[in-house]
């Protein structure tokens, strides 16, 4: 897992935010997606309605909400628009988001599907689980 560290989008609600990140592992392809996420499901009307991915040649894009909770913490949801590209995340991205890798951090998933749903344990560094 790499994450890349990008200029975050003007007019942006408070609390949300853009990521950007590479995941080679475990995949047939790459997994190279940019999310756009916040506290609350997105807006059908202002700026963020109207905000369109930056990737140059997205692949696809979906909405998806995160839940995660770690040992006895009480859960949290981060609502998502997640945009993906088959070619390497930092050259997709447009010069004015400044993206620039952040190095690789290894962390091991654990994956589980049924019903719709998908569920991941993931082994942080610092030896917790989330």
């Amino acid at each position: 897992m790499r994450y890349l560290n990008v200029a975050q989008p003007d007019d942006l609600p408070e609390g949300f935010g853009a990521i950007a990140r590479e995941r080679t592992s475990g995949a047939a392809a790459p997994n190279r997606p940019y999310k756009l996420r916040g506290p609350g499901p997105f807006p059908t009307k202002g700026p963020l309605h109207k905000w369109r991915c930056p990737l140059k040649g997205h692949a696809d894009s979906k909405e998806e909400v995160d839940i995660a909770w770690t040992g006895d913490d009480e859960p949290s949801a981060l609502f998502a628009q997640l945009h993906r590209t088959k070619g390497d995340a930092a050259k997709a991205m447009p010069k004015e988001l400044r993206a620039t890798p952040l190095g690789s951090q290894r962390r091991d998933a654990s994956r589980r599907r049924a019903a719709g749903i998908k569920v991941e344990r993931w082994d942080l560094q610092g030896g917790e689980a989330s």
